[in-house]
């Protein structure tokens, strides 16, 4: 659970759009999986995320799947696009095993100016001791079942 913990620190972030927006223009426009893994190993945040990462949050309405370096960091741009900002507080982070179960309240503002204010349900699977899988849901419900759990 620690390295989720320090992929995402408890507590309010920072507005992820200009982050984002910085990885993008420094590994852009090509993504080549050197320049990104080599960005990944000198950020406080990425630096925790496995080489082979595989990200699912298609409830965003982005690709389905992102799998590796390359993928996640062209879904990070697609992602970028669609904020004007974006701010999260973590509220739990729940051990369940093989998976950890994160909560957090999210205030955002869409590119058109929509304001969108949410709880996210993320859960992730460590391996090799960074974060090798993560998926996204909009209920606790379904990030439990997804992770085999019934509480």
């Amino acid at each position: 659970m620690e390295v989720v913990r320090r992929f995402h620190p408890p507590g309010e972030s920072p507005d992820l759009v200009p982050w984002v927006r910085e990885f993008v223009k420094r590994v852009g426009p090509d993504f080549k999986r050197e320049a990104v893994l080599a960005y990944y190993a000198h950020d406080p945040a990425l630096q925790h995320i496995h080489p082979d990462i595989e990200c699912d949050a298609s409830l965003g309405g982005l690709s389905a799947v992102a799998r590796g370096a390359r993928e996640f960091a062209l879904w990070m741009s697609d992602w970028m696009e669609m904020w004007q900002s974006y701010v999260h507080c973590v509220v739990e982070y729940r051990d369940l095993g093989d998976w950890v179960l994160v909560s957090m309240d999210v205030w955002a503002r869409g590119l058109m100016g929509v304001p969108v204010e949410t709880r996210a349900f993320q859960i992730y699977q460590v391996r090799d001791g960074k974060v090798a899988v993560i998926r996204v849901f909009r209920t606790e419900r379904k990030a439990l079942d997804a992770a085999g759990r019934q509480d």
